[in-house]
């Protein structure tokens, strides 16, 4: 995210001074962009059909939760590659009450990911007309799938928050 932010911003500020030209993106992209989507949902839907998994809302869940350990992966990938050990983030699994404010809290980090993300997209879709309107809309929809992969740590946080809260009202 930081590189894509970084890039983005310096495409912005270079375009924006004239240094470059706007960027026209081949109209072969915007026909290669919907193929792409529906290999991709092809692609997910045989996986979990090989799996077992017939349901679509049970697929959409199962994605949803692979996208909320992006964070992870990434922390764990680049801990791989420094020499200190990470300091271990213990999150709170056997509570008895739930509550949101904890599952926010214990989602912190990809929830400001994920905010700063929209950020970007809004501010790469407000200076299309500044970087080339193409350039702009492709930025805007990477940076928010990008930042939708990171909310959805928070999201199901919640959820198990909400689960939790109507456990609780059936044990007493």
């Amino acid at each position: 995210l930081l590189m894509t932010l970084t890039a983005s911003a310096c495409l912005v500020a270079l375009t924006a001074s004239g240094a470059i030209a706007p960027l026209d993106i081949p109209d072969l992209v915007w026909t290669l962009l919907p193929i792409a989507a529906v290999t991709f949902m092809i692609r997910t839907w045989h996986r979990y059909r090989l799996a077992g998994c017939y349901r679509i809302g049970d697929m959409v869940a199962g994605e949803i939760a692979r996208a909320s350990l992006s964070y992870v992966i990434l922390v764990g990938g680049v801990a791989g590659l420094s020499g200190k050990p990470l300091q271990w983030r213990r999150t709170p699994k056997f509570a008895d009450r739930g509550s949101l404010g904890r599952a926010i809290s214990a989602a912190l980090p990809e929830t400001l990911l994920g905010t700063a993300g929209l950020i970007a997209a809004l501010a790469a879709y407000s200076f299309r007309h500044a970087i080339g309107e193409e350039v702009g809309v492709l930025l805007a929809l990477g940076l928010c799938g990008l930042a939708l992969r990171f909310l959805c740590a928070p999201a199901l946080a919640a959820l198990a928050e909400v689960d939790l809260l109507g456990g609780a009202e059936t044990k007493q």
